[in-house]
């Protein structure tokens, strides 16, 4: 079925199952939903109750956007969410700016102050908030 990740038994799509920016209807087929950017909308086409990443949920249901440069979940045009900057980026003063050191994966707070590094394997983060490798530690 169309829109759907799974079926029921009798060929419907399943409960939860239709893809996002979708509904069920209660004849069990995926229907879109009609806010823009809309990710969940369960309860009817034009009530969303969350949006897709880079928008965010208005007090009125409706998803506004796009979110900042590099946020993928943000609180309004001017301010990423808390843990919503992309991957390389830090949230300073609601803006998500690149990370100072390149294997840094989160720097909220200050971008020279690495809160987790990259490939784990191979960087650890310092208390200093620095990555340094494993063998140079």
């Amino acid at each position: 079925m169309q829109n759907c990740t799974r079926c029921d038994a009798g060929g419907r799509c399943a409960a939860g199952a239709c893809a996002a920016g979708f509904r069920r209807t209660s004849s069990g087929r995926c229907t879109s939903c009609s806010v823009v950017g809309c990710a969940f909308c369960p309860k009817s086409r034009s009530q969303c109750e969350s949006c897709l990443p880079g928008y965010w949920r208005s007090s009125a249901g409706e998803c506004q956007g796009p979110c900042q440069a590099n946020c993928d979940t943000c609180a309004s045009a001017s301010a990423c969410a808390p843990g919503g900057c992309g991957p390389g980026y830090g949230l300073v003063g609601g803006r998500c700016l690149p990370c100072a050191d390149s294997v840094c994966r989160r720097c909220d707070g200050a971008v020279d102050r690495c809160q987790h590094c990259g490939d784990e394997d191979v960087v650890q983060t310092t208390p200093e908030g620095r990555c340094v490798s494993w063998w140079d530690a």
